[in-house]
């Protein structure tokens, strides 16, 4: 850690410009820097330094096309939007159809075939991206996404983004992973004001305004940076209950575990400080997070979640972006500090993790049965997360096919944390038919 030195609990004099373009937002409730007009001004193809900050809690990030650049061309501004789908889903078909068609009219590019064509991306938190989008198509790009109930509201941005979980937990009888990070992702949503007002959003778009209570209080300047949380999950072997950790818990900021007692959940193990991020322009590292605390009740569970990122917010370097992760304070302040700080917070002091075993990897591909209703899951194997119609097959139209045809079976899509597809809720009689499309 030579050369880490992070400003903690960074005095306000000493802020960096992003933090100052935040407060302007007074987190999210405002548009504080005009983000509305600026994407629309459609005299330059690119958008001002403060609004791209803001923008990124919008799901929104502003690049350039790279391989022209390399060619001597001029930069060629284009914009990636990330949807958050927190658990990975379930996506539905008319979403999906929504998604798909959206990439047909927005994303056509030859950056990944050589040749002209539209993509989706499937990423390792569960989003779904749309890239290449030009200026143009911004607002009316989320507009639809928000017609289908699906947003890219903390796909990106410094908050709690997409809360990533094993979708096949959906359908466990033990425990729904899946439900708790949809829960656990609705619980520190921004407040959507400043998203509302930036896209226009019509009141048919069924993104309601958080209540204040029941919801974290994001501070004006939000977060020193990102912050992901991840919900492992178990299976059930035939024999025991054992864990899966298709979403390598540990990397996350925060790690939730589920604790079992006779063949049943009884509370939660949470983890801090998990980051892979490193660079090699400044001094950094990657690590995996460490256990803090037990929680005994799924309440529980949210005030100590409630507390690490408050403590995070109060604490985290807010003058150098590149040590501002939780892992600094947990690596650098140490542990049992971080316990303190988090059972001041709550009023009490925290409970001991209990020593378990976090389980496998596992990759949920191919034919898996959904324990809490019979019916059948296939793992659809996708390349790097890359929908596309290419060299490796139709896959972009294949799943459009899936979803159209099953759709009255009442199927539906998860992502994994591999970037693959899951297709679920497939009806045993119809495996067969299912499996030769």
């Amino acid at each position: 850690m030579e050369g880490v030195n992070p400003k903690f609990k960074t005095d306000p004099s000493e802020y960096s410009e992003v933090e100052r373009v935040k407060i302007s937002t007074r987190g999210m409730r405002i548009d504080g820097v005009d983000a509305y007009s600026k994407l629309r001004d459609q005299g330059r193809d690119d958008v001002e330094s403060e609004a791209v900050d803001v923008l990124k809690s919008c799901g929104i990030y502003l690049e350039f096309n790279r391989d022209k650049v390399k060619r001597g061309a001029d930069r060629d501004y284009i914009y990636m939007v990330r949807v958050a789908i927190p658990g990975g889903g379930p996506i539905t078909p008319t979403q999906w159809r929504v998604i798909d068609s959206l990439a047909d009219r927005y994303t056509v590019s030859d950056a990944y075939t050589g040749e002209p064509r539209p993509s989706i991306k499937l990423t390792t938190r569960q989003d779904v991206q749309f890239h290449h989008v030009r200026k143009t198509d911004l607002v009316p790009l989320v507009r639809e996404l928000a017609s289908a109930g699906v947003f890219p509201l903390n796909g990106c941005g410094d908050n709690v983004r997409n809360t990533s979980a094993c979708p096949f937990s959906r359908y466990s009888k033990v425990f729904d992973a899946n439900s708790l990070a949809r829960d656990i992702a609705n619980y520190f949503k921004l407040p959507t004001t400043a998203f509302v007002q930036i896209f226009e959003l019509p009141q048919t778009s069924r993104l309601e305004e958080r209540p204040p209570e029941g919801s974290f209080s994001y501070p004006d300047n939000l977060l020193p940076r990102k912050f992901k949380i991840g919900v492992s999950a178990l299976l059930n072997d035939g024999e025991r209950l054992v864990g899966d950790d298709c979403v390598e818990v540990l990397t996350n900021d925060v790690g939730v575990v589920p604790v079992t007692e006779d063949g049943k959940v009884k509370g939660f193990n949470v983890y801090v400080g998990g980051s892979q991020g490193e660079s090699n322009a400044f001094p950094t590292f990657s690590a995996m997070a460490v256990p803090l605390a037990y929680a005994g009740s799924r309440d529980e569970l949210f005030s100590v979640l409630d507390a690490v990122v408050t403590v995070q917010s109060e604490w985290g370097d807010r003058k150098n972006r590149h040590w501002a992760r939780l892992k600094y304070l947990v690596y650098l302040m140490g542990i049992r500090w971080l316990r303190q700080r988090v059972g001041e917070v709550m009023g009490h002091e925290l409970t001991s993790p209990v020593e378990i075993e976090l389980g496998e990897r596992v990759n949920h591909l191919g034919w898996a049965k959904q324990e809490s209703n019979g019916r059948f899951c296939f793992g659809i194997f996708v390349e790097n997360g890359r929908v596309i119609d290419g060299p490796n097959g139709r896959i972009k139209t294949m799943i459009r096919y899936i979803m159209d045809k099953y759709e009255e079976d009442g199927i539906e899509a998860l992502i994994t944390s591999q970037q693959h597809l899951l297709i679920c809720n497939i009806p045993k009689d119809r495996m067969a038919e299912f499996e030769g499309t």
